[in-house]
């Protein structure tokens, strides 16, 4: 794995560790960690500024996503076990691990709200709302799909961290959510982009 400059496409640093690989890379917004995930063990690695690597255990399956809370001070992981994992990235250390009901996820599909107070979930039947405080969803907003291959995405939050947009790409259809009543407001039977966009 490897860091460029942005602005030219420069070499800046190496980094060794995964064996197979690389599906997540995601910066701190502090830009003092950077943490990696992979198909293979070791699944997730915690790297800082001077490249130094901490191999996190816990992970059992392909770490898809990785998902910093806003003030960088965690991070949560999710894989292909319905397992998502969450982070203190001072200690080194896993402060929960939250066990994800329902069907399957895409081990792709994470978002932290601005807040940082829940995380978002998505699988073949809706998107759990998980607190990082507690080992199980808190909420589901249920939205099954047509599809069972198909996974409900988790389009982002807003900047309140009160709604929730979701999208599937088989049936087309974009949803804004009311998170804390856990009810649907807003529905656009179009593709993604252009229910952000028109």
């Amino acid at each position: 794995m490897a860091i460029s400059n942005a602005r030219d496409g420069a070499l800046i640093k190496r980094l060794q560790g995964h064996e197979s690989t690389v599906t997540q890379v995601s910066y701190s917004s502090d830009g003092q960690f950077l943490v990696s995930g992979s198909l293979a063990a070791p699944y997730l690695i915690l790297w800082d500024t001077a490249g130094k690597r901490h191999d996190l255990p816990g992970p059992r399956g392909e770490v898809g996503r990785v998902e910093w809370s806003s003030d960088g001070r965690y991070f949560a992981s999710i894989d292909k076990e319905n397992l998502v994992y969450v982070w203190d990235r001072g200690r080194f250390e896993l402060v929960r691990r939250i066990t994800l009901s329902g069907s399957s996820v895409s081990a792709r599909n994470l978002a932290w709200s601005p807040d940082g107070k829940l995380i978002a979930a998505g699988d073949a039947k809706g998107v759990q709302i998980l607190d990082p405080q507690r080992d199980v969803p808190v909420r589901t907003l249920p939205d099954p799909t047509d599809a069972s291959y198909d996974n409900i995405e988790v389009a982002g939050w807003s900047a309140d961290s009160s709604r929730l947009g979701t999208f599937t790409s088989y049936r087309r259809t974009a949803r804004v959510w009311d998170v804390a009543k856990a009810s649907r407001l807003q529905s656009f039977s179009v593709g993604l982009w252009r229910a952000l966009t028109e």
